[in-house]
């Protein structure tokens, strides 16, 4: 395993320029004490470290894994938490949802999250440089492929998931879409490499790119939200690294900034009109007024003396429509504030209540139909008082490094993130080999893409990898063997 540490090679140095600069602007923008300016700058280089590793070439597999979920880290409670002034204000105080004001951060709440996120990277690098390095890697056995039983497994899967998608029936099914939606991404990206690898032809090519493409991109767009449509661009993002397509990648990243920075148009144009023609006509509006009076779109101010629960100074709050929604939405520093400052007095300890639903989250609904639902997003709300329903449709981000707060305090948090470095280490060492198929990589690939977004509650965004493994497995395990056998032969390049 590469562990050179010297010399620095040149992205290193290009990434630790950007680095410097970046906690030079931050710290002379004065937006925070010294003190907690500097928590954040040590949030913000913890994080970073794990992909000034990779670049150098230090436990890197295919995808840098571990880099992205730090990613998170870097911006959403480093970066963002000098970002104050430019979300929701009330007398030049922070607020979150409408409802609660905060005080000014204290040092102890960012070091808190600078140890949380120190115990992530150290315990991904001692594991994964020590007791995983003998660990089996995932391996699908060898078999022979003909008469492209491939691309016909990749058709059914990219077929199956377009119908969960449009098909309220097919939603309707219990437990379904912990399968179907997952291997849409799948089923797009082993086209992308089929391709790259001459093993699809040119009018299944062309039935990708004219139909099932545009069909998957706009089931994202449609609703208006952020997430999805950035989360097609972030898959690819990983499959065209390990392809070494660093141009195409430029590429989606700069279009999911666009998408991100659009979030305050898709935020104000979701509630305008019943279907997605009538919201995507409300955005296009926004955008252009944004466009064309971007230095005259003045401040919103918004009075809340009639919002259950809200407790601000002045019952009011201003942002700016341009840029406040989005920092709004990314500052998960915020909430953590809050909860850290409520907690455990006169809001009490979960004690590993949140945690519960790990225990029947992986038996599909199909099997147990009477599995509780998950709505802890909703039950936190309501307990830390920013939605006066309980078990109502609203649910809030709860971030991983949050819900270990929640539960158990700050003991918990180097514990906790210790452990959720193990697991990436895990999934790391298991699914994320060089040496991977291109079926071997994209299984790897469709269960953990996600988790490096680490802003919904760990059973949500676990609690459903084991059977959707078993499923991947039993597919690409029995599919290809069997469709060998019921079709005619081929001449293709062997692919497991």
């Amino acid at each position: 395993m590469p562990s050179r540490l010297w010399p620095l090679r040149g992205s290193v140095i290009v990434a630790l320029v950007i680095l410097i600069t970046l906690s030079v602007a931050l710290a002379l923008a004065g937006t925070l004490p010294p003190a907690t300016a500097a928590g954040g700058l040590a949030i913000i280089w913890i994080a970073a470290l794990p992909g000034l590793l990779y670049l150098q070439g230090v436990a890197g597999g295919a995808v840098p894994l571990l880099p992205y979920a730090a990613f998170y880290y870097l911006l959403f409670f480093g970066v963002i938490g000098f970002a104050g002034p430019l979300t929701y204000q009330a007398q030049g105080k922070v607020v979150i949802y409408s409802r609660v004001a905060l005080d000014a951060m204290s040092p102890e709440i960012i070091w808190l999250i600078a140890l949380g996120v120190a115990s992530l990277v150290g315990a991904f690098y001692l594991a994964r440089l020590t007791v995983l390095t003998r660990m089996p890697r995932f391996r699908l056995p060898k078999a022979e492929n003909t008469a492209n039983t491939l691309n016909l497994i990749f058709w059914a899967l990219m077929v199956s998931s377009l119908a969960y998608r449009y098909s309220t029936f097919v939603q309707s099914l219990p437990s379904i879409g912990q399968l179907l939606d997952p291997v849409g991404y799948l089923a797009l990206g082993g086209f992308y490499l089929q391709w790259r690898a001459g093993r699809l032809p040119l009018w299944q090519g062309l039935l990708v790119l004219t139909i099932c493409l545009p069909l998957d991109i706009w089931w994202r767009i449609a609703d208006m939200t952020v997430t999805n449509p950035l989360l097609l661009p972030l898959f690819f993002t990983f499959v065209l690294w390990r392809e070494r397509q660093f141009k195409a990648i430029s590429v989606l990243i700069a279009a999911g900034i666009v998408g991100a920075l659009l979030y305050n148009v898709t935020n104000l144009a979701r509630p305008q009109g019943d279907t997605a023609m009538d919201k995507l006509a409300a955005a296009g509006q926004h955008i252009s007024k944004l466009i064309t009076q971007f230095d005259h779109i003045e401040r919103v101010k918004v009075d809340v003396t009639n919002t259950p629960l809200a407790n601000l100074p002045g019952n009011a709050y201003e942002y700016d429509p341009r840029i406040s929604i989005l920092i709004h939405r990314m500052g998960h520093i915020w909430m953590f504030q809050h909860v850290y400052e409520q907690s455990p007095d006169p809001i009490p300890y979960w004690g590993g209540e949140t945690y519960r639903p790990l225990l029947t989250s992986f038996i599909p609904r199909a099997i147990y139909p009477a599995k509780p639902e998950e709505r802890t997003g909703a039950a936190f709300g309501y307990r830390y008082r920013l939605t006066v329903q309980e078990s109502g449709r609203t649910s809030f981000n709860m971030p991983w490094i949050l819900e270990l707060l929640a539960n158990f305090g700050p003991v918990g948090i180097p514990i906790g993130m210790a452990l959720f470095g193990l697991f990436f280490a895990f999934l790391d060492r298991v699914f994320n080999s060089h040496k991977a198929s291109d079926v071997e990589f994209l299984i790897g690939l469709t269960i953990f893409f996600r988790l490096g977004n680490q802003e919904s509650n760990f059973s949500v965004m676990t609690g459903s990898l084991l059977p959707l493994f078993v499923a991947l497995y039993v597919i690409f395990r029995f599919g290809p063997p069997i469709l060998s056998r019921l079709l005619p032969r081929q001449t293709l390049p062997s692919e497991i």
